[in-house]
Formats: structure tokens, C-alpha cells, sequence
């Protein structure tokens, strides 16, 4: 055995070297202890920005966000809640796409009886359609056209 590992194999079993491997042990854990706050932190901010992009309609934003938490940091005190956020947000965003794609489709198809200024087949076009039977109450842009087509019907009716 060489003279270094002697002498360390010697301070290994003193007392203070007990000391200083506890005082180092403590250290470690009071660095992994803020650590884990920081990540805490960390995750609680990017949760708060999830549920605000959610509250606001921007639900790939949100889901953007949990992913990031999800991956950031592991183990944390929000991680539950962003699982669950996720599959909210996922969810309402095939269904915000599916209700933007029925709009879209809904104002290409009435295009023609918009040029013609035929009000009353452009209101017959919307609310004959299926989907838009079948989604109506969840398509507000929509139903508010076809509020002001319904009064230029009328007007053109009745001048």
C-alpha cells in the first residue's frame, strides 16, 4: 500500500473525518432541497402560465407549457395537475380546430349567395347544414351572421 493511501486509509477512521463526511452529507442535501424548490418554483409558474393560456382559449399554448413542465421538472408538486391540464387542453384544441374548420367551410359555402345578396339562401344554407345543427350553440360567429343576414333578408323583403 503506498504512503498516500495509507494516510487516507488513517483519516477515514478519525473522528473529524466522520464529522466532515456528515457536515458534507448535510450540505448535499440542503443544495438538493433548494434545488427541488427552485424546481417547484419553477413548475408552479409554468402551471400558472398553462391555466392562463387555457382560460384564454389558446389551448396548443397550454399544452406547449405542460409538455415543458412535464419535461423540465420531473417530480414536482404541479406535475399531476399538468397531466391532467394537458389532456384538457388537447382535447379542447381537436375540438376549437374541428369548430374552425365548420366556420371556415360554413362562410365558403354562403360565399355565392353573399355576392348575390341572397340573405335568406345564405341563412338556409348555414342552418340546413349538419354540422352546423349538430354544433350550433358552440359556433357564436356563426350564429351572429346569421342574426345580421336574417335583418338583410328582411330588409330586402321589406324596404
Amino acid at each position: 500500500m503506498g504512503f498516500i493511501a495509507k494516510l487516507s486509509a488513517e483519516w477515514a477512521e478519525t473522528e473529524r473525518a466522520r464529522q466532515l463526511k456528515e457536515a458534507e452529507e448535510k450540505i448535499n442535501l440542503l443544495l438538493l432541497a433548494g434545488k427541488n424548490n427552485l424546481q417547484n418554483q419553477e413548475a408552479a409558474k409554468q402551471l400558472r402560465d398553462a391555466q392562463n393560456a387555457f382560460d384564454n382559449r389558446a389551448y396548443a399554448v397550454a399544452a406547449s407549457f405542460c409538455n415543458k413542465l412535464l419535461r423540465d421538472c420531473p417530480g414536482s408538486a404541479s406535475e399531476a395537475r399538468a397531466r391532467e391540464l394537458l389532456q384538457e387542453a388537447e382535447k379542447a384544441d381537436v375540438e376549437q380546430r374541428k369548430l374552425s374548420e365548420i366556420q371556415g367551410r360554413l362562410i365558403k359555402k354562403v360565399g355565392n349567395f353573399l355576392l348575390a345578396e341572397d340573405f335568406a339562401g345564405a341563412v338556409d344554407a348555414v342552418t340546413g347544414d349538419k354540422e352546423y345543427q349538430e354544433h350550433f350553440p358552440k359556433l357564436p360567429e356563426i350564429n351572429q351572421q346569421l342574426e345580421v343576414w336574417r335583418r338583410k333578408a328582411r330588409e330586402k323583403k321589406n324596404p
